[in-house]
């Protein structure tokens, strides 16, 4: 009776090794498809639950469909945002994504937009772009800003947290903290030095981990309450992360990509 048993798990096992080698060997192909089948039904949806009387509205269901896919999800589906709005809301991940890879007159680019944007909407999304960068030099210049009043007081914090959440950045981020330390103190306010500490959490390395414990103990620094002890809760759990699962995740990566 185990024998047949044995056999059809084998055959199932046997299938579903085949459909895995399929999708690595086409995987290509496969998103193209399944993207385009995710599109053409969000596209779908939308025509349904919202018809549309003209062109303008076909347009609405279009953009509502590209925010759905960028995240940038509509705050109320029965609402029915201008045109501009809709665009403004795909300008978030587009412009992340040319920071991301981005080069120095880019970042020239950017920083003249965050200073003559006409909204406050598009000063914050070049100014926070200028976080996004990956070259040290541009992000030392993110840096110097939040000193020499380039950077609101109050946006200064957000800023020095955000390069130490680029993983490009962490390092650089953590040695502007520690160098200017007395400084930052100094310049903002308790809730801003707390927002700024936050950036802590994306320093998973463990001898990064070491020195961020050993700077905070021998300074006895107080955020107040348990904020501190719940950024480096955080930290310790992205640095174990990172010591379980980064060799192998690495591997499967290699292997098939």
């Amino acid at each position: 009776m185990s024998f047949p048993v044995n056999r059809l798990a084998l055959r199932i096992t046997v299938f579903f090794a085949h459909i895995g080698s399929l999708i690595t060997r086409h995987r290509v192909s496969i998103q193209v498809v399944t993207g385009t089948i995710v599109l053409v039904l969000g596209f779908w949806g939308w025509m349904i639950q919202r018809p549309p009387a003209n062109f303008s509205g076909v347009l609405d269901n279009i953009f509502r469909t590209l925010q759905l896919i960028t995240l940038q999800f509509p705050n109320d589906i029965r609402e029915s945002p201008s045109l501009l709005l809709q665009i403004a809301r795909l300008a978030v991940p587009l412009v992340a994504i040319l920071a991301f890879t981005g080069n120095a007159a880019r970042y020239d680019e950017f920083t003249e937009r965050f200073k003559t944007a006409a909204t406050p909407q598009e000063e914050r999304r070049y100014l926070f772009a200028l976080a996004m960068f990956r070259q040290p030099t541009l992000l030392d210049r993110t840096l110097a800003k939040t000193l020499d009043g380039e950077i609101r007081i109050q946006d200064a914090p957000f800023m020095v947290s955000a390069v130490m959440s680029n993983v490009y950045g962490r390092e650089l981020g953590w040695r502007f903290v520690k160098t200017n330390w007395e400084v930052l103190d100094q310049r903002f306010p308790k809730q801003g030095l707390r927002r700024m500490c936050g950036g802590i959490t994306g320093l998973c390395k463990p001898e990064l981990e070491r020195d961020v414990r050993q700077f905070f103990d021998s300074r006895k620094i107080d955020l107040g309450g348990k904020t501190l002890d719940q950024y480096l809760e955080q930290l310790r759990i992205g640095v174990s992360f990172g010591e379980r699962y980064t060799r192998s995740l690495t591997e499967y990566l290699q292997g098939r990509y």
